[in-house]
Formats: structure tokens, sequence, C-alpha cells
């Protein structure tokens, strides 16, 4: 990365690979602003770092909350060079007319609604400052069909839709838009969703752990590492060229 020091917004990066991101920023000198609906997590976090961090409670679906965060991300950053839209939620695993309307929108308000959220309030320090990065986290779910994950599925292709109409709208302001899919990571959230897709399917837990691991062609799990070195590659000189792609961290999962 170069020597500037970058203010970065991160959503629900108190944990898992949002955290793994903004430590990677942190150890380089960069100044960060996450949240988290997590209030231990977010504790945690901000203890950990106290002057170039700031990290705060924000429920990012509801409009108001997430609004109120963004303005003291700004505030506290002095304004924003990247934005990581990292937030989203599992939502159910079952068949599609057994899923309720109100958990379709909980997976769509939370990982894309509130990208754009996120998006319009960043954009127009960016366009003034002729200059920033834009990061929407999608998955594989959003590249390769999910049975029983119908509503993660759409919410995440509809990242993917986001981020390359958006990569060609602000690309002459010199704003780059990209999207990180991450495959089966390492940690708590993919212990919960095996379980959840071993109860639906009928199958063990350990079933369903070696059916996960063996799904890509290099038959492992990801590290958030992994992720996070990814991002900061496109948040470097040798990136600032990438804008409107589609980046799979994912062992490769053939089509």
């Amino acid at each position: 990365m170069s020597d500037k020091i970058k203010r970065v917004i991160i959503t629900a990066a108190a944990d898992g690979i949002g955290k793994v991101i903004a430590e990677a920023y942190l150890k380089l000198g960069h100044k960060v602003a996450v949240c988290d609906i997590n209030e231990e997590k977010v504790k945690e976090f901000a203890a950990e770092h106290p002057d170039s961090l700031l990290c705060e409670v924000c429920n990012v679906g509801d409009d108001a909350d997430l609004e109120s965060w963004l303005d003291n991300a700004l505030k506290f950053l002095g304004g924003c060079d990247t934005l990581i839209n990292n937030a989203g939620i599992g939502g159910p695993t079952a068949n599609i007319e057994e899923i309720s309307m109100d958990d379709v929108r909980a997976v769509l308000n939370i990982g894309l609604v509130a990208q754009f959220h996120c998006i319009g309030k960043v954009l127009p320090g960016m366009k003034a400052q002729k200059s920033g990065l834009i990061m929407n986290m999608s998955s594989v779910g959003g590249i390769h069909a999910f049975v029983q994950r119908t509503p993660y599925s759409a919410c995440k292709r509809g990242v993917l839709g986001l981020t390359e109409s958006l990569a060609a709208e602000v690309g002459p302001d010199n704003i780059r838009v990209n999207s990180i899919c991450p495959g089966a990571i390492i940690g708590d959230r993919q212990k919960r969703v095996i379980e959840a897709a071993a109860k639906a399917e009928g199958k063990t837990i350990e079933q369903v752990t070696k059916e996960r691991a063996t799904v890509n062609s290099m038959r492992t799990f990801i590290p958030p590492e992994d992720v996070a070195g990814c991002v900061l590659y496109l948040d470097s000189p040798v990136g600032e060229r990438v804008s409107g792609q589609v980046i799979a961290v994912d062992g490769h999962i053939p089509s």
C-alpha cells in the first residue's frame, strides 16, 4: 500500500472477516471506523485500539441507526478513502415456500440495501476528492446456486449487479468499485451454516463439513486472512487500475 494514511469504513467488523480486515489496516497505520451489532465484541475491539479505531454498536438494517453511525465515522476519520460493505446475514436454510417474507426482507435489507445506504453517504466526499475505493462483500453464493439458501444467494447476486453498475457510474470520478466473493471461511459463522445445513438436509455435521471442505478444487476452507490480503491488494498502488471486478477467494469452485 502507499504511505498515505487511509480513512477506512467497514461495516460489521468487530468480529469475523470484518475484524481481520480492520486489523490488517490498523497494523499498517491507517485509521478505521467500524460498526457491529454485537455489543460485547464492539467493546472488546474498541479497547484493543483506543486511538486509531472508532468501533460502535450499529444495526445496519435500521436506516436511522446506520445514518447516525456513518455520521460519527466520517467525523472521526475526517472523510473516507475506502468503504468496505461487509455486513450480511445468512438467512434461513429452507425451501423457498417455507421462507417468510420477513426473513427475505431482513437478508436483503442488511446485505444489500445497507450497501446502497453506505455508498450514498460516502460518495459525495469521494467525488469531491476525486478518489476512493468501494468494496462490496458478496459470496460464492452470489456466483453459484445455493440450494435452500435462495434469499442469501439472491442478495449476494444483487451485490454483484450493484458493484458492476456502480463501477461504470463512478469510474470517471476516479473511484473504483469491486466485489469479493469469499468461499467457506474458517470461523464461527461457517460452523453455524454447517449446523443449519445438516439439520435441513438430514445429515450429520461431519458429513456436511466434509462436503463443504471438498467442494472447491483445493479441497480446503478459506482463512479470513486470505480475504484481508485480497482487500489490501485492491487498496494498493498495484491494484489501482482494478475496478468493476468480481474476485472469488474460494479455492476455485468449478462452474
